[in-house]
């Protein structure tokens, strides 16, 4: 038997695996599943069908330059202008570039070459029209499948007046068979529109404080508008591939979500960017927000409705925090004020509590009380911190020189000066006198030409390097006679508060009165006054009120007291942290007249000059008073 049973268990076997191979051919090519499977790259590969462009040529007539373009399906197209280089996009809708891969050379009437380029993404064609010069242009619409662009000719002359239509140079169609198209090559321009996920969610869950900048056109006020000017024309073009436009002329990114739709009729020249950006959103009744270099284009009802669940959001937020607060418990703590003015720093702590909070000044101890929950105290302890530190401090020295006005110039001063004088003549009509620098002065100051009076009764300024230097010289000139040094005062004060010093007499008069005579008395000083203020370079800023009172004897009362003559000074300077700058202008004259003769004999007429001598002597005076600001370091202030 068994010899039997082998032949009948192999052709058991054979027979299933027949059966089974059958069966399992049928279930992996079935025809659903094969009319399924061609039916994957047919979604893909369907599209609409798209126009081919079939002629593209220029011709040259008076005044202008025209770009002929023809398809062999009906034209959508929109256009707009970009400079820095000068060009004019015509965007084809639905439309390849055929067999045109390289640029047609025109080079005459202001145009240079027109290219178009292939958009997969969009199945869209851009023809680029580079210009010389900003030019205008406009697009005939000879038929449903041919437009002309023309292009205004800058320059005239090049083209024969009142000439006919002459064509410059035809377009040879050249077979481009498998090779790609000049629009293909990976440096053509991408479209940077993206559509948003009909699933993607707006939430509103951000980090307080974060909300996203908002840019909804609304009417009720003026909007400055900033971006790159740009020429559009457009004829029911639809508005994402306007917005795809705007996105690369700005070069943001742009998304729209499913519910944006329209299309756009209009014509803008030289308008920025954004504001034709407002334009289309407004007629489309979309709105928008950025965040950083995305837009977001939803319908104006969406935005609006995101931004007010934003807002809740955010009020939600500030109710939890709130509630919060309310249930800390509060701390009290004490903080001595070193430097700062208690009440300013209380003013300024205030902005900072909480509602529960509360801040006391205790003047005796100069000391804040402050009542809040924790948090709220870390901020204000923060800005206690900063604003409580000690001010900084300047030493001012001042030199009070009296010298005689012809020895000026051995202080190594030299006041710049300037003169023009007409001489009512062809040549030279006018002759000019400039003060100039030369020479080791310390204080050598030429006046600009041009440049307007100095200060009040022609006060100068002067700056000095060496202060050693200064001194020696003072000195020397108060040996000689030259000179008086009346005063040599210094003081400390803080940044921004004013210091004065004030040397001088009191003189006393009497004045009469229904209780009797009294005696009062006048003051003839010469009176400083700075107000310092430290920059954050080093250097110190000045505020300068000088003025000098002194008797004059010309001019009495009729009790024989002297009026007082004042001179007064006011400017401002910048002057580097140990430098010195002197002020002068301040004069004084004196005058002396002296006679002298026999007596008796001085008096004969004519003859009486042989036995007398008359002397009138006038001398000036000049007030200068050198000035030496000093940045004083915390330590020095302490020592």
């Amino acid at each position: 038997m068994t010899p039997k049973i082998i032949p009948l268990a192999l052709c058991f076997i054979l027979t299933f695996q027949i059966f089974n191979g059958c069966v399992l051919k049928d279930k992996i090519f079935s025809p659903s599943e094969k009319q399924e499977e061609s039916a994957k790259p047919s979604a893909v590969a369907a599209p609409k069908e798209a126009g081919k462009i079939v002629s593209l040529e220029s011709e040259i007539s008076t005044g202008q330059v025209n770009i002929l373009l023809r398809s062999d399906k009906k034209i959508q197209y929109s256009a707009y202008k970009l400079p820095d280089p000068e060009r004019l996009m015509v965007e084809l809708e639905n439309t390849e570039p055929g067999n045109f891969q390289n640029p047609l050379i025109v080079d005459q009437g202001g145009v240079r070459k027109v290219t178009p380029m292939y958009f997969p993404e969009s199945n869209s064609t851009r023809v680029e029209v580079a210009l010389d010069k900003p030019t205008e242009y406009n697009i005939d619409k000879r038929d449903e499948n041919s437009i002309a662009i023309e292009i205004k000719n800058p320059s005239t002359e090049k083209a024969a007046g009142g000439a006919e239509v002459v064509p410059v140079e035809k377009t040879a169609a050249q077979k481009a068979g498998n090779q790609p198209v000049a629009g293909k090559q990976e440096s053509a321009p991408k479209a940077i529109l993206a559509q948003e996920s009909p699933n993607k969610t707006n939430g509103a869950a951000k980090e307080e404080g974060a909300l996203d900048e908002e840019f909804i056109f609304s009417e009720t006020g003026p909007k400055t508008y900033t971006g790159q000017r740009v020429s559009l024309d457009f004829q029911n073009a639809d508005v994402k591939n306007i917005l795809r436009l705007l996105a690369e002329v700005s070069g943001l990114n742009v998304i729209t979500t499913p519910e944006v739709q329209g299309t756009v009729t209009m014509r803008l020249m030289n308008v920025p960017w954004d504001q034709a950006l407002d334009i289309v959103l407004k007629n489309n009744n979309l709105g928008m927000t950025r965040e950083g270099n995305i837009i977001r284009v939803a319908t104006k009802a969406q935005v609006d409705q995101e931004k007010q669940a934003r807002l809740e959001s955010r009020k939600k937020l500030i109710e939890e925090k709130t509630a919060k607060i309310q249930a800390e418990p509060l701390i009290t703590e004490t903080v001595k004020i070193n430097y700062a003015d208690i009440d300013k720093l209380s003013a300024n702590l205030d902005g900072l509590k909480s509602e529960r909070g509360k801040i006391t000044v205790d003047q005796r101890t100069f000391t804040l009380i402050l009542v809040d929950v924790k948090e709220s105290l870390k901020k204000m302890q923060d800005l206690i911190h900063i604003l409580d530190t000690p001010p900084k401090q300047v030493s001012i020295e001042a030199r009070i020189v009296e010298v005689k006005r012809n020895y000026s110039k051995q202080l190594g001063i030299r006041w710049g000066g300037n003169a023009d004088m007409l001489t009512n003549s062809t040549f030279p009509n006018n002759i000019g006198l400039n003060g100039g620098a030369g020479g080791n002065y310390v204080v050598d100051l030429p006046a600009a030409a041009g440049a307007g009076a100095g200060g009040a009764l022609g006060v100068v300024l002067g700056h000095v390097v060496d202060g050693n230097y200064l001194d020696i010289q003072l000195s020397a000139l108060e040996s000689a006679g030259k000179g008086k040094i009346i005063s040599n005062p210094r003081i400390t004060t803080k940044d921004n508060v004013q210091a004065s010093i004030e040397s001088g007499n009191s003189i006393p008069y009497e004045t009469v009165s229904q209780d009797g005579t009294a005696t009062e008395w006048k003051n003839a000083t010469i009176k400083l006054a700075t107000t310092p203020h430290i920059t954050p370079d080093g250097y110190v800023s000045l505020v300068i009120n000088a003025a000098k009172d002194e008797p004059d004897s010309s001019i009495k009362s009729t009790s024989g007291v002297p009026s007082i003559s004042t001179r007064t000074v006011t400017t401002e300077i910048i002057v580097r942290n140990g430098d010195t700058i002197v002020l002068g202008g301040l004069f004084k004259k004196t005058a002396t007249n002296t006679n002298k003769g026999v007596p008796w004999l001085s008096r004969v007429p004519a003859l009486g000059w042989l036995f007398k001598n008359k002397d009138d002597v006038e001398g000036e005076e000049e007030l200068l008073i050198f000035i030496t600001p000093r940045i004083l370091e915390r330590d020095s202030t302490q020592g």
